[in-house]
Parts: structure tokens; sequence; C-alpha cells
């Protein structure tokens, strides 16, 4: 469980930070990533990004800290921190902070893909080298990849005026690179610039991305047109005459 989720005010130390207002953010992402080359499955990999933000109106100003203790003392400590630093910088506020709102939202929020099962690390390999297998054919591509990130995310408000909200997301990030090579010019396709993003339910992305990125290279391959230009492009076809070094970049 997120430690978003765990916490409560009166986890809290007692604060010493006579301030008008204050909030705090929670940051709580796992990434798994999932990539296979050349019809050769990558390690998995796994990360985790985990921390909190503090915001403090106080005499006028405003300070923030951020950290990554999300115990109740750590918190606690980013709460004094920034109360500080409000204080301080309270004389250049450009804006005095005792007539901002003090907002306090609730609510819960969750991405439909939360109600339907996860894949397994099996499925999304398996997946993977579906595509990969059927990228490559043609002998002019020599190089591909397919791959994708499942990103799951907490976040959650909360604030001195008794304001919660919590959200949760899951994101997928295909990503799908293909190269080509002929007749000594190399060509390379990636989907919507290496990585697309979605939110829920866009397996079907990652299944089409490497036939429409495949046939974009060997198109390209075969004309020397490239696809985001509909005249030849100097970073991506080498330049043979003084005519074609004025050709615009893409």
């Amino acid at each position: 469980m997120p430690d978003a989720d765990r916490f409560t005010v009166a986890d809290l130390p007692p604060l010493r930070l006579d301030a008008d207002y204050w909030s705090l953010r929670w940051v709580d992402e796992t990434c798994e990533s999932y990539a296979v080359r050349k019809n050769v499955a990558l390690p998995f990999c796994a990360s985790t990004d985990r921390g909190a933000m503090a915001t403090v109106h106080a005499g006028g100003g405003y300070g923030y800290a951020a950290t990554g203790d999300t115990s109740p003392a750590g918190l606690a400590a980013a709460l004094e921190r920034a109360a500080a630093l409000a204080r301080a910088t309270a004389k250049f506020a450009l804006t005095d902070s005792r007539t901002l709102p003090r907002p306090a939202p609730r609510g819960e929020y969750a991405s439909p893909a939360f109600a339907a099962p996860a894949r397994s690390r099996r499925d999304w390999y398996e997946l993977l080298m579906r595509e990969s297998r059927a990228a490559a054919f043609d002998p002019r591509i020599v190089d591909w990849d397919a791959a994708v990130d499942v990103l799951t995310a907490t976040h959650r408000l909360v604030t001195s005026q008794g304001g919660d909200v919590i959200q949760r997301y899951r994101f997928l990030l295909p990503g799908m690179s293909v190269t080509a090579h002929a007749e000594g010019v190399t060509q390379t396709r990636t989907l919507h610039g290496h990585r697309g993003i979605c939110r829920g339910r866009c397996t079907a992305i990652v299944a089409s991305a490497s036939r429409a990125v495949t046939r974009s290279s060997r198109a390209s391959a075969t004309k020397g047109r490239c696809a985001a230009s509909p005249t030849k492009c100097s970073s991506c076809w080498p330049p043979r005459t003084a005519r074609a070094a004025r050709w615009t970049r893409c």
C-alpha cells in the first residue's frame, strides 16, 4: 500500500508552524518496463518514485519544501522548513498569501484500467515478442525493438482546511523503433518519437505500432523520402549535391 494511503493528519507530530494554511502533496509511482529487441527479451526493470511536497502560507509569504521521507516525522520537518521559508521571504512576496484562497477539496478518482485485471509479466513479454517477430518482415529492416512501460501512480493532496483528494492512475507508455537500410541509406522510424502515452486500455497501440512503423521504414528506404516531410530531409538522407544541402530539415 502506498504511504499516501496510510497517512492521516492525526499521524503528524505537534507542528510549530504558526501558519495560515498548509498542504501536503504525495506522489507515489511504480514503473515496470518490458522490452524485446530483435526477438530477444531484455531484462525486466522496475523502479519506484516516492516523495511529498509541502506548501505553507505564513505571515503573508509562501514557502515550499520537498522530501523523500514520507514518515510523519519527515513530513512534519518539511512543513516546518516551508513555514520558515514563508516567513523569511514574506517581505519580498508579490502577493500577500493571507489574501489567497484556502482550498479544501475532497474526492477520489481511479483510472478505468483499475477495474480490469492487469496483464502478467509473461503476457507483456509474449505480446512484445509477437510484435518483434512481425516487425522483421523485410530483409532491409536491420534493427527493431518493442517496449512498454506500465506506470501505476497514486497522488494525494491533504490541506490544513480539511481537504483530501486521492487520484490513482495507470499509464501505458508503448515504444516502437524500426531501422531500415538500403543502398547505403539508413533510416529509423519510431512510435510518437519513441514514446506514446495513454491512460487505461491502450494495448491496441502496442499491437499496431510495429506494423505502421515498419511500413514507413520500408517505404522511406525505398523512395528516399522522409515520412515527416514530402521533400528529402537532410537529417535522415545524406545530401549529394549543393542543391540537396538546402533541403529543409524536418
